[in-house]
């Protein structure tokens, strides 16, 4: 039977090979500034800076229709104006309107109610697209009702409205891609320094070609355990998911997996390994599931000191760190299916990965051809070594068993 350490080695060496490369992220930088200074040359002052996965170091390949997809990679364009000297139409029509007056970004633009999309040609059968969201600087009033609620005030300064659209009309939407990525680059921080699993010297190793030194090398491509147990909720995620009736609509959003980690990992010792982590992030779900059952007094009787996801008068309650005003399990209480579909899915990762190592080596590669996606683990890892007669991959490992971040 192959040994634990040997499976464990697999499923990180899946993960990092699902992750963005260093030569398409020095790439999609390239075109984050080119877009930043193309916007600047037909007049429209904006900050133009990545947010979400891609900033956070959390990128992972999406799944969808039952394969590897593009990578889809996430923006800002901030204008620099006073949020009442516009509205959320004019700016989000006025960047759109500058990429088309562009022959080359006409051909490769998409817009939609959210936000405009860049659509890259492949390289090497794998291409990205950039999703633009345009936003201006939210106003004091706004900022100061938010610190006033917040109990991490110091990361409101940075909030943004972003332009959205409802039922046909535009709105402005507090976000804060910034203030999040400083509240996650704060917990990711000790895991980076006790137990980096992608160095930059290691990385230079692999990349010489693309990077003249180290010191070249972004510290964005570093990678913790943190990292990377989130990158690997995220792709169980979308393939478990992807077989489920209903799997999109139910399916969690990356921001609910992002911050709840986190906000898990925050309370854990940073010296734990991918694996260690991971089993201790899904068991503090386990608990949180117990919310089910139990009533609101019941459960913080039982569990004292676990608020990362609550139940407040029968409503589901998970809050972005750094907007109090964004619940970001609003669609669970449209929707109960979807709380049950999480601790369901939570249940499965476990199977998958922890409970998975006591199994023989056939059952063992057919759950994780199931968790990752079969054609992706039989062609980036040697499955023979499993068995000489692997079994097909199985639909569900069990029956009991993330515009954000």
């Amino acid at each position: 039977m192959v040994s634990k350490e040997n499976r464990m080695s697999d499923i990180l060496g899946l993960i990092s090979k699902l992750d963005i490369s260093p030569t398409m992220y020095k790439d999609a930088v390239e075109k984050y500034k080119n877009l930043g200074t193309y916007l600047q040359e037909k007049g429209i002052q904006a900050d133009f800076y990545p947010q979400g996965s891609f900033s956070l170091g959390t990128v992972v390949r999406p799944y969808k229709d039952n394969k590897d997809a593009n990578f889809d990679l996430d923006a800002i364009c901030q204008i620099l104006n006073e949020k009442g000297a516009t509205t959320p139409q004019d700016i989000k029509e006025m960047v759109e309107s500058a990429f088309e007056e562009n022959e080359a970004y006409k051909k490769k633009l998409t817009k939609c109610d959210k936000c405009c999309t860049i659509n890259y040609t492949e390289t090497n059968e794998i291409g990205f697209s950039i999703d633009i969201v345009s936003a201006i600087e939210e106003d004091e009033s706004t900022k100061q009702r938010l610190k006033e609620k917040s109990i991490l005030p110091e990361y409101i300064d940075t909030a943004i409205a972003i332009s959205s659209k409802k039922d046909e009309e535009y709105e402005w939407a507090t976000n804060n891609p910034k203030g999040f990525k400083e509240w996650f680059d704060k917990i990711n921080k000790p895991f980076l320094e006790n137990n980096p699993l992608q160095s930059r010297s290691a990385i230079f190793e692999s990349y010489r070609e693309v990077f003249a030194s180290i010191e070249e090398i972004p510290i964005e491509l570093e990678r913790s355990a943190l990292q990377r147990v989130i990158q690997i909720l995220k792709r169980h995620r979308d393939v478990y998911f992807s077989k489920k009736q209903n799997g999109n609509t139910l399916k969690p959003i990356s921001a609910i997996i992002t911050t709840v980690v986190a906000s898990i990992a925050s309370t854990a010792l940073a010296s734990l390994n991918v694996f260690d982590l991971l089993k201790y992030v899904l068991s503090e779900f386990n608990i949180y599931s117990k919310q089910q059952i139990l009533n609101e007094t019941e459960f913080s009787n039982f569990y004292k000191n676990k608020n990362i996801v609550q139940r407040k008068e029968g409503n589901w309650v998970i809050e972005n760190p750094v907007n109090p005003e964004d619940n970001l399990a609003d669609s669970w209480n449209e929707d109960p299916l979807m709380a049950k579909a999480f601790f369901d899915w939570t249940k499965c990762v476990y199977t998958d990965f922890l409970e998975s190592y006591e199994k023989r080596d056939e059952e063992y590669i057919a759950l994780l051809e199931s968790a990752l996606g079969s054609d992706f683990v039989r062609r980036s890892i040697d499955v023979k070594k499993y068995s000489s007669s692997v079994a097909k991959p199985i639909i569900q490992s069990s029956q009991s068993k993330p515009w954000r971040v």
